[in-house]
Order: structure tokens, then C-alpha cells, then sequence
């Protein structure tokens, strides 16, 4: 089998008059560990279903040798009705042929009309540019195609290898015919590193694999990674795992350029982009400089010249003209070393102005705190479904910074909810302080979810006119080619950003922040960072990501 696992050439990707990236090219090479890193919405996550076939480019092809495996994001396939099963098979790349041979059964072994169905139905995917199921327009050698597809993909030992997979990673094996929708957090996550479990890869695909993990699932997850003695393309913003994990960067385009390759893994990336931006702003404020120096020059000397000459309607009355002749002489001969002058700065060959992102910026102010405390619940308890939370005592004091710690399942979304009143009480009390305003991450989410247009969606709930809307909103990086489109079309992270914005317009208290950096950017992410920095308002925070935490510096934890 060749080196090569995943090649792609001149992979081209639209959506409307949006272009994500043209002649993009990327080879995967066995062994090789490679992490997509850009801002929300450079296409991280439409490349990598690309890579992987789950989608069609544009333009260009991608060629794939091996097995390969593919994991989405979790919080996306948890919102599916498939079946663990399914999902796994999927993911492992059997579920498509074990589709296309019971199709090729069906006909051979079905009536006048379901063939009749099954050739119409390939008949659309074919007019539509679409994949035909068939290798072949000969019914029986479509079935024996169909059949080596899907011994090539490893059906015949699929259910074994779940039912493995499940015992290394403790899941139950009842589990694997149930919804994901239904397991619970620590069920759900197990589930999603189910095919990773299962049986060894050539290459495996994952798109954001720590977001919702709690710490017995990331030290699961790193060991997976870890044992893994295949290719790896990774989607990531966790700092952490692409620093343990990645040696060579991709960095997707903004502008929809060429992406930049990065050798040497993550601590090398960092360096080597600080490097290089110091250098290209070296290089053009250095050229910059001797050109305006000797553009100043030529300028001094042509006020001289210009002084010079005046000098011979002030010479002697006498008329001599050899003194205005001197004069006059002077006066050419300093014109042309300015001349001169010019001539060299015109040469000057000036760089590209390094281009600059617009600089994320999170404003937060805390409004004003008359009590002792901002929120506090006493014996509260959450009912959802048959599970009951435990019994919350807690008070959040103003200005307080609290992490919260515990695994999923433990309750730790379920008490935001319950502090930020998105949660209903089934006893206890939830009070707050005067004039007190608590404001929970994701309580907005589905208003800016909908149709309607996303500088609109933010206007209504912070209730802006429509210029500081718009300001809100560039400042976390939704300039206005995002802010005029509906807020359905933005990517999980650029909804985060803009709920963040709306988050910055109101006069908050208490911030209650759930997992934030599962869906931000690096930029978005340190953005939020440095707002927090300087915020004086009570912060509460459930996160596993541990370089956030860190930087929060927080003044207590809760561990549930």
C-alpha cells in the first residue's frame, strides 16, 4: 500500500456566493499527525468531511487509501436519533457499503417493482451528479462489487469489533442499540470514542474530539490517540491536546488562500508564527523607514535649491553677473543631488504591509453590586426526567471567581441552569441580589439559531440600535458579511462569538460560563480571556479545558 493515506488536490468549496478555499491541497502520509487549526468558519470541519467522503468538493478529488475512520463533533452526532451502532458504523465507514449491498440484494431478489423503484432511484443519483451505489449497470456484478466493497471495509467482523471496542472502554453492551439522545454525558462520550476502540486504523479523522469531555474523558481520549500507530488529522482549539498530540500545523486561510504548513508540532507553530510576524514587520517598517528618510532628504534638498535661487534676486545691485551665476550654478547642482536622492528612494522595493486581523475585543462591564451576594440557592434541587440533582447550598459573592470541577453527569450544567434561572426548581429557593443581573452562555442559543438575520437576532435581544449592534458583533469578528446572514448559516463557534457579543451588552452581574471554549477559535478564546482579565463582576465556570482555567485564576472551586 503506498505511503500516502489521504491526497487531495485543488479541492475547491462553496456555499452561495461564499468561498471557503480553492486548489486547496493537502497530503496525509502514514504515520503522520496533522492539526487543522484556523479561525470559526476557515472550513476546519467541511475539509475534513471531504477528507474523509462524507461530502463532494467543489472542485478538485481526494484519493483515499486503507481504513479510515471518522469522528464528528459530539455535540452534533448527540443531536442525531441514530443509534450508538449506527454511529459507530458510520464512523468507522461501514454503514455506507453494508447500504449499498442490501440495495443490490433488494434487486436481484425483489419483484418487477421494487426494481423498477431501486433503478429509479439510481437513475435520479446519476442526473444529479451524484454517486450511483452501483460499480456496475450488470445487476450481478453490481451485487459482487457491492460484496467486496463491503468485506474491504470489515462488516463481516463489524459487530465483534463494537462489542470489543465497548469492553476497553467500559461501555455497557446493552448500550449500543440505544439512542444517543438518550445516554447520559459520561455514556455519550464513551460512545463517541467508541470507533476509535473498536479496531486499529490507517488513518482516523476527529473534528473537535475534547469539546464536552470531562477528565476521566480526555485522559481516555489521549490514550486512545496515543496508541493510535496511524495517520492522524485532527480539527482542534484545545491547546493541550494539540501540543501532546500533533506534529506538523495546517493553518486554514481566513481570506480563502493557500494554507500555511507548519513542521514541528504546536510549540514550534506558536514560535515560528511570533517569528514570522516580527520578521515581515521588521522587514516592511525598516524599508519604510529609509524610504521616508530619504524622501525627507530629497525634500530638504530641494528647499535648499529653492532658497538658493531666491538668493540671486538678493545678490548685489551692482549687476555682477558672475555672482548670479554662482548662485545659479549652486542651486543646479544641489537640485540634482535631490534628484539624486529621490532616484534611490524610488528604489527602495517595500514589502507587503504584513496583513493584520482585526483584533478581537470583549467588553464586559459589571453593573453595580449593593448586596453581599449576586445569586444564591438554598436546598435547591433540579428534576430532569427520572434523575434528580444533588441538593445545591451555594452563594456566589460579588466579584467572586469560581471553577467548577466534576465529571460529566455530576450536575455542574444543571447548577448553572439553576443559578441562572434557566432551570426550573423542583424545591428550594433561588434568590438574587438587588438589581442583580445573572447571564448564562447558551441561554440565547436557540434565538440565534433561527432565520432571522443575525444583526437583527442581536438587536432584539440586547435592544441596540443598529450601529452599536453592529459594533458589538465586530468586535468578537463578525464583520458585516456574517451579521446580514441568517443566524441558521453560522458554524457553531461564530454563534458562540455572537452570543458572547450579546453577553458584552448587557449589564451583567454574574456570568455563568458552560464549557466555553468548546466551540471558540484560538482568537475568539483569547479574546474572551483577556475581557475576563479585567472583569470585576461574580464568574462562574465549568470547564475541562485546563489552560483556560489556569488563566481565570479563579478564587475558589466547586468540585460535584
Amino acid at each position: 500500500m503506498s505511503s500516502t493515506l489521504i491526497d487531495a488536490r485543488q479541492l475547491a468549496r462553496r456555499f452561495g456566493e461564499h468561498t471557503l478555499f480553492t486548489t486547496f491541497d493537502l497530503r496525509i502520509a502514514a504515520g503522520e499527525r496533522v492539526a487543522l487549526v484556523g479561525d470559526n468558519g476557515t472550513g476546519k470541519s467541511t475539509l475534513l468531511r471531504l477528507l474523509a467522503g462524507r461530502d463532494r468538493p467543489d472542485g478538485g478529488r481526494v484519493e483515499r487509501h486503507g481504513s479510515l475512520a471518522y469522528l464528528p463533533q459530539l455535540g452534533r452526532a448527540r443531536r442525531e436519533s441514530t443509534t450508538v451502532r449506527g454511529a459507530a458504523l458510520e464512523a468507522l465507514g461501514v454503514a455506507q457499503p453494508t447500504r449499498v449491498l442490501d440495495l443490490a440484494e433488494r434487486w436481484l431478489g425483489g419483484d418487477v417493482a421494487e426494481r423498477a423503484a431501486i433503478d429509479a432511484c439510481v437513475a435520479r443519483r446519476r442526473q444529479r451528479g451524484e454517486s450511483t451505489w452501483f460499480a456496475s449497470d450488470d445487476p450481478i456484478e453490481a451485487h459482487a462489487a457491492a460484496l467486496e466493497a463491503w468485506l474491504a471495509a470489515g462488516a463481516d467482523t463489524a459487530d465483534a469489533d463494537l462489542a470489543t471496542g465497548a469492553a476497553r472502554i467500559g461501555l455497557p453492551p446493552d448500550l449500543l442499540d440505544r439512542p444517543l439522545s438518550a445516554l447520559s454525558s459520561g455514556q455519550g462520550v464513551r460512545a463517541a470514542l467508541l470507533p476509535l476502540a473498536a479496531r486499529p486504523h490507517d488513518a482516523i479523522l476527529l473534528d473537535e474530539p475534547t469539546n464536552h469531555l470531562d477528565a476521566g474523558g480526555r485522559a481516555l481520549l489521549d490514550d486512545l490517540v496515543g496508541a493510535h500507530q496511524g495517520a492522524l488529522v485532527v480539527a482542534s482549539h484545545d491547546r493541550t491536546f494539540l501540543a501532546a498530540h500533533a506534529d506538523r500545523i495546517v493553518e486554514l486561510d481566513p481570506r480563502g488562500g493557500a494554507p500555511q504548513v507548519f513542521a514541528g508540532g504546536w510549540d514550534a507553530y506558536e514560535r515560528e508564527q511570533a517569528a514570522a510576524r516580527r520578521g515581515a514587520q521588521e522587514a516592511f517598517d525598516q524599508a519604510t523607514a529609509r524610504r521616508d528618510e530619504l524622501v525627507a532628504a530629497e525634500r530638504e534638498t530641494r528647499r535648499r535649491a529653492a532658497a538658493t535661487r531666491g538668493r540671486i534676486h538678493g545678490a548685489p545691485r551692482d549687476g555682477d553677473k558672475h555672482v548670479k551665476e554662482w548662485f545659479s550654478m549652486r542651486a543646479d547642482g544641489v537640485e540634482a543631488r535631490g534628484a539624486t536622492v529621490g532616484a534611490r528612494a524610488a528604489r527602495i522595493e517595500i514589502p507587503d504591509k504584513p496583513w493584520k486581523e482585526r483584533p478581537l475585543t470583549l467588553e464586559l462591564t459589571a453593573a453595580e453590586q449593593r448586596s453581599r451576594y449576586v445569586v444564591a440557592l438554598e436546598g435547591a434541587t433540579v428534576q430532569r426526567g427520572a434523575w434528580t440533582s444533588p441538593v445545591f447550598d451555594v452563594e456566589i459573592a460579588a466579584g467572586e471567581r469560581i471553577l467548577l470541577r466534576g465529571a460529566n453527569g455530576s450536575g455542574k450544567s444543571t447548577l448553572l441552569g439553576a443559578l441562572g434561572g434557566t432551570l426550573p426548581l423542583a424545591s428550594g429557593i433561588r434568590d438574587c441580589g438587588p438589581q442583580a443581573v445573572v447571564s448564562v452562555l447558551g441561554a440565547v442559543e436557540e434565538a440565534l439559531a433561527s432565520e432571522q438575520v443575525l444583526v437583527d437576532a442581536v438587536r432584539a435581544l440586547t435592544g441596540l440600535d443598529p450601529a452599536p449592534a453592529r459594533g458589538r458583533l465586530a468586535q468578537v469578528g463578525l464583520l458585516a458579511e456574517l451579521a446580514d446572514r441568517p443566524a441558521s448559516t453560522l458554524s457553531p463557534g461564530e454563534r458562540t462569538r455572537a452570543e458572547l457579543a450579546v453577553l458584552g451588552a448587557r449589564r451583567t452581574t454574574c456570568l455563568l460560563l458552560d464549557e466555553p471554549s468548546n466551540h471558540l477559535d484560538l482568537r475568539a478564546l483569547e479574546a474572551l480571556e483577556a475581557a475576563l482579565d479585567g472583569w470585576p463582576g461574580a464568574l462562574v465556570v465549568a470547564t475541562h479545558d485546563e489552560a483556560f482555567a489556569e488563566r481565570l485564576r479563579p478564587t475558589r472551586e466547586l468540585v460535584l
